[in-house]
């Protein structure tokens, strides 16, 4: 399994959520504070995004944008439009039980139609990678064009008119495809400092992290992870750093705990089974490290987790 896989299961709560929006303006939405990687692709007219310390950008047909850790935004006709709760937008316009649905705001200026989903994921894992994402990824409508990412909006689009059987499972699956696709996409023509999740530079440092990735539990040191890179011990921590940005033991822990908190999630297996399978001797000591990398015990973060559903959040 590739580094992007592992990591976006690792990362992965459950749920996705996608809306066609078709909107005359004047007209602006918020969307709250949440555990969801945004995305709104323009598939008619234009439309301004707008987060928090960063200048609004216009968004044109074709266009995709990508709010990877769910921070608070507004897309809106113009700047200046007061905007309304996602949440009240879409009461009595969709099933809020489903995946997705079609909202329409009314207005006598130019209209802009979206499809605006959402991916959930545990952003507070903090992969070295998942973390150092912009605020706002964008795409603009050229770069679009040579990916996959029309084909798949168009699927998506197609699921959301038709409401065939078993739409809420293809759309699910088209939602987690597009993720990536956007991912890839902005990776191949402006990946900055990320740009290694999809796509090792290093073959040695990628040789180092299928290791951990395979083994986690394992009690690796530098030395051995050297090894299996072919570097020698301090050449090899010093081009793993330069590359994902951390020391590899620090990414080691990162990455077990990122497992854990999603078999925390994902099953119902006593703490101390968590424990082993991500390399620690006995519950307390995992305990302990978990409580550095997540702020709570294990338990307490398993009730947390299980308490939260993308359509709750949504409105």
């Amino acid at each position: 399994m590739d580094t992007l896989t592992h990591v976006l299961s690792a990362t992965r709560a459950g749920g996705t959520r996608l809306d066609q929006l078709t909107a005359a303006a004047p007209w602006a939405v918020r969307l709250p504070d949440a555990r969801i990687a945004a995305f709104h692709a323009v598939t008619e007219g234009t439309c301004v995004l707008m987060t928090a310390g960063r200048t609004p950008a216009r968004l044109s047909r074709g266009d995709v944008a990508l709010v990877p850790s769910g921070a608070e935004h507004v897309i809106a006709s113009e700047v200046g439009v007061a905007p309304r709760r996602y949440a009240d937008v879409t009461v009595g316009q969709r099933d809020r039980a489903s995946l997705g649905g079609r909202i329409d705001l009314a207005g006598s200026g130019a209209r802009a139609r979206l499809l605006c989903g959402g991916y959930e994921h545990r952003y507070e894992s903090a992969h070295p990678a998942l973390a150092r994402f912009p605020s706002v990824v964008r795409l603009p409508a050229r770069a679009v064009a040579q990916s996959a990412i029309p084909a798949t909006l168009d699927l998506l689009a197609t699921e959301l008119r038709e409401s065939r059987q078993g739409a809420q499972a293809v759309i699910s699956h088209l939602v987690d495809a597009l993720f990536v696709q956007i991912l890839r996409t902005w990776a191949e023509h402006d990946g900055g400092s990320v740009g290694w999740l999809l796509g090792i530079p290093d073959a040695g440092v990628a040789a180092a992290l299928a290791a951990m990735h395979d083994d986690p539990a394992r009690t690796w040191t530098v030395a051995e992870l050297a090894r299996a890179a072919g570097y020698s011990r301090t050449a090899f921590a010093e081009r793993f750093a330069e590359v994902v940005g951390e020391p590899p033991l620090t990414y080691l822990t990162r990455w077990r705990m990122d497992i854990a908190s999603q078999r925390l999630r994902d099953r119902d297996e006593p703490v101390f089974a968590v424990a082993h399978a991500v390399g620690y001797a006995s519950e307390q000591a995992f305990s302990r490290a978990f409580r550095r990398a997540r702020g709570i015990p294990p338990a307490h973060y398993r009730a947390e987790a299980r308490g939260i559903r993308l359509a709750e959040t949504l409105g």
